[in-house]
């Protein structure tokens, strides 16, 4: 114990004395900032945001994060232990190595609770995601944690040329963070690789406190629109609430003229969008898909209708693989397989789906769907990109990000283990 205090106490001195500390700090602090310049008010640059809209720039933002802390955590790390190997030969004569390695992991492990509060203190002020302060603070010392073991580890390991191999080793975390290319694309071998990677777990934990309001449909995601919309041409506000309350008989003439028009050109008349079913309709599914924006948001009488419509629109950007994302619906019977099933589970993985039964949205209704439709969404970059889906009662102990946190731990601890077993035989055979 003596040896121990002793190590700690000579440590944190060296640090304070270094001036690292100070140059560190202001380093973070700096990436901090300049990657929120960067990526200024993700959610709100472009207008209200869903997530189809914002799904790249949640990307970036966290791929651009784990990739400067990846780098600047193992590059601060470096020096800890690679620049005292003819200290060590020479002390370790005499005292213990394990009381050696663990004072200076105690002088050194405040510092990993400062580096990133410096780096989150601008970025979260500029970003200003969706995520609580508080949860993506513990984020970044778990993935600050995990990048600290590995710079240890290199130090010794490659001491000779430390800061080329631990630049390597950032790009690597980063490649395999499972984000760009997400992990469906990469082979299998890959996605076993990632499983030991400390990029993987702090992308999927930043996504899961991210999206975790998103897939749980918390208030204000999505957040409810102005109802004096400037956008929005007045006197025909139930054609843009398609809803069954919606009693406004006030229309545009001249909007009407124009549908009227529009579907006149492609030999459509209004008693062909007399039906209740798009499969009953083909001419007005067709105009549906085909007209603009505006005018697919003024034919949607009746509510169910449009409603379906909608619902063909979501599906179209899935694929069999995201079924769990569709609460079990696996998609429409074809003749190679007129009984699909979906094969992922659902019930007590995705949020939002309440029912051990199979969805069938063209048979029960769309609603359940339509109205989470940025949930879905959400659940389906999950899906996409390998990672496992925040879902539990609060955001940092919902099993992604929970998942996360013990994996960033454990692997910063095994890299100290292996830092110290190298100090322990390694280094040993040359004194």
């Amino acid at each position: 114990m003596a040896q121990f205090k002793l190590f700690a106490w000579r440590s944190a001195l060296q640090l304070l004395r270094s001036g690292n500390v100070v140059s560190n700090v202001v380093a973070m602090s700096a990436a901090g900032a300049v990657q929120g310049f960067i990526n200024t008010r993700v959610l709100t640059a472009k207008g209200p945001p869903d997530v189809p809209t914002y799904a790249g720039g949640y990307t970036q933002c966290y791929f651009v994060l784990i990739l400067a802390l990846a780098i600047t955590s193992i590059q601060m790390a470096l020096p800890l232990f690679g620049h005292e190997r003819t200290v060590f030969w020479r002390e370790s004569r005499h005292f213990s190595v394990l009381a050696y390695v663990c004072g200076k992991w105690l002088a050194a492990l405040p510092l990993t609770a400062i580096y990133p509060l410096c780096t989150l203190l601008f970025w979260y002020q500029l970003v200003q995601p969706a995520a609580a302060f508080g949860d993506m603070y513990v984020a970044l010392v778990a993935i600050n944690w995990a990048a600290e073991g590995h710079g240890h580890l290199i130090s010794l390991l490659a001491n000779s040329s430390m800061q080329l191999v631990g630049g390597i080793t950032a790009m690597v975390a980063v490649v395999l963070a499972g984000a760009v290319p997400p992990l469906r694309e990469l082979p299998q071998v890959f996605t076993y690789l990632s499983f030991g990677n400390f990029g993987r777990w702090g992308m999927q934990l930043l996504m899961g406190l991210e999206y975790y309001p998103w897939l749980n449909s918390k208030n204000g995601f999505p957040p409810l629109q102005p109802a004096n919309d400037s956008s929005i041409p007045g006197g025909i506000s139930c054609f843009w609430d398609p809803t069954p309350g919606c009693s406004q008989e006030v229309e545009d003439q001249e909007l009407v003229d124009g549908i009227e028009a529009a579907l006149k050109a492609m030999n459509i008349s209004i008693g062909d969008l007399n039906c209740t079913q798009v499969s009953q309709c083909p001419k007005l599914y067709s105009a549906l898909s085909n007209l603009t924006h505006d005018i697919q948001l003024l034919l949607h009488p009746p509510y169910e209708l449009y409603e379906e419509y909608l619902l063909e629109q979501d599906l179209k950007h899935m694929s069999a693989a995201d079924c769990a994302c569709l609460c079990g619906y696996p998609g429409r019977p074809d003749g190679s397989n007129p009984t699909p099933a979906c094969e992922q589970e659902w019930y007590g993985t995705v949020p939002y789906c309440n029912d051990t039964e199979p969805l069938n949205p063209f048979l029960e209704g769309g609603s359940s769907l339509t109205e989470y439709r940025d949930a879905v969404a959400a659940c389906s970059i999950f899906m996409n990109d390998g990672y496992e889906l925040p879902y539990g009662p609060v955001p940092l102990l919902s099993r992604g990000p929970a998942e996360s946190l013990i994996w960033l731990a454990a692997l910063g601890f095994i890299t100290r283990a292996l830092a110290y077993a190298s100090l322990l035989c390694l280094d040993r055979r040359k004194r």
